[in-house]
């Protein structure tokens, strides 16, 4: 019944370990198929941040990350693990979208790297340098 995932550094495959995830049926109605898409999209995110826990010192949710340029944009995950900082965002599908903001400030984060902005969370406080290199997607497969 396990599922398994595969994350990519924009282009480049990185294998990720796969957890057991449900799916349910889609309706034929568009806020159906909307509510089934958020349903899979929160069930996956919440499993990849179960095992993120499970191996990283810190897994933190929903951090805000500045690029150089200004962009704003959410990550699902930053993890640390002494001074490595990884970040992760969670797509439950091939097809799911990226932002406008995710679409721009990705690439930019991996080239050129960012801060976190606002408060941070615990382990992950405002103000720390995500470097160059640490962004990529985890997509189910």
């Amino acid at each position: 019944m396990g599922r398994s995932w595969a994350c990519r550094a924009l282009g480049a495959a990185i294998p990720v370990i796969g957890a057991a995830a449900t799916t349910g049926k889609l309706g034929s109605k568009a806020a159906d198929v909307l509510q089934a898409n958020k349903a899979a999209g929160d069930a996956f995110e919440q499993a990849i941040g179960t095992e993120l826990r499970a191996t990283h010192e810190i897994a933190v949710p929903q951090i805000t990350i500045k690029t150089p340029s200004g962009t704003r944009t959410r990550v699902d995950y930053v993890t640390r693990d002494g001074t490595q900082i990884g970040c992760v965002e969670c797509k439950a599908s091939a097809t799911a979208p990226l932002t406008s903001n995710q679409a721009s400030g990705f690439p930019e984060i991996l080239q050129n790297g960012g801060v976190v902005v606002g408060k941070g969370k615990p382990g992950v406080p405002g103000g720390t340098v995500i470097p160059p290199g640490t962004q990529f997607i985890s997509r189910r497969s």
